[in-house]
């Protein structure tokens, strides 16, 4: 009965782990964090909501499956939920409230009275009430982006610039919504054009991802990137990636199509990232990876 006492206690021991506490973390760090306890990472799900107290957990975990500390396996999968925020107060019912009868009262004399004095007072705290984008979809300031003269850093692309970009029959030209809802098969002809660039926003972030410690392939945390998993293709924003995924590149330099991921870091550092509006519309080949970067409809 001894020998057997100990025989269980060996197994409990080595065998199952009390699950730790992911909830609060960015959705990149919990998902590296995942994996260095012991457990293999489950389904990744986004949720949208627009609730005010909600802006606080925008881009982390606010749910996870097993639940904390609850006894588990070693490598058995954990299942984790991001919060993204996302709202319109003033199209609650599918319309906005100063334009029931086709105009804005706002603008019946030929101006906005927010903006008679040069500014919108509903800036004053650096927000506006009609609209929330949770965070820019960019590329890093130092990572490459394919040009009609070769790799220039991002920082240095200019408007009038001519990008070389990828497209392919049934590419999405669509908004956020409607990217993240696409879905294709992964035996895609990518054609490559030439697309000019017609503006370019530069943003200051505190978290940009880094893949595989290669410090050229460095986006948002909201960059949308062409990935294959589960056997389809699929755009997948940087924070969200899984060890595994196998990213759509270019085959200039190298003939493997894909690019394994095997690490993503979530780098906490003041940088800028740049998107890039341009015609025709392609994908961005940035230090070779497809990319998707700055939605083309509104």
């Amino acid at each position: 009965m001894a020998l057997f006492g100990k025989l269980v206690k060996y197994v409990v021991a080595k065998g199952m782990k009390l699950v730790p506490n992911f909830i609060g973390r960015t959705s990149a760090q919990a998902q590296l964090d995942v994996v260095s306890e012991g457990f293999s990472l489950g389904n990744v799900t986004t949720t949208v909501s627009g609730e005010p107290s909600e802006l606080a957990n925008d881009g982390l975990i606010v749910e996870q499956n097993p639940a904390v500390t609850t006894p588990a396996d070693y490598e058995s999968t954990v299942d984790l939920t991001v919060r993204q925020f996302s709202f319109t107060p003033f199209g609650v019912f599918g319309f906005s409230p100063f334009t029931v009868f086709g105009f804005s009262p706002f603008n019946v004399f030929g101006f906005s009275p927010f903006n008679v004095f040069g500014f919108s007072p509903f800036r004053v705290f650096g927000f506006s009430p009609t609209t929330y984008v949770p965070s820019p979809y960019c590329i890093d300031q130092d990572t490459p982006v394919l040009t009609k003269e070769g790799y220039a850093l991002a920082k240095d692309i200019v408007v009038g610039d001519i990008l070389i970009t990828r497209t392919f029959d049934d590419l999405p030209v669509t908004n956020h919504e409607g990217l993240r809802s696409w879905i294709g098969e992964t035996n895609k002809e990518y054609k490559t054009i030439e697309s000019i660039v017609t503006k370019v926003t530069k943003t200051n972030v505190l978290e940009t991802i880094i893949i595989n410690d290669d410090q050229y392939k460095r986006f948002s945390t909201q960059e949308d990137i062409l990935v294959i998993r589960d056997n389809k293709l699929m755009f997948i924003v940087s924070s969200e990636l899984k060890i595994g995924d196998e990213i759509v590149k270019s085959k200039e330099f190298e003939n493997e199509p894909r690019y394994i991921v095997n690490k993503i870091e979530v780098v906490k550092e003041d940088r800028d990232v740049y998107d890039f509006i341009r015609e025709p519309f392609g994908l961005i080949v940035a230090d070779s990876l497809f990319v998707y970067n700055a939605y083309p409809v509104d």
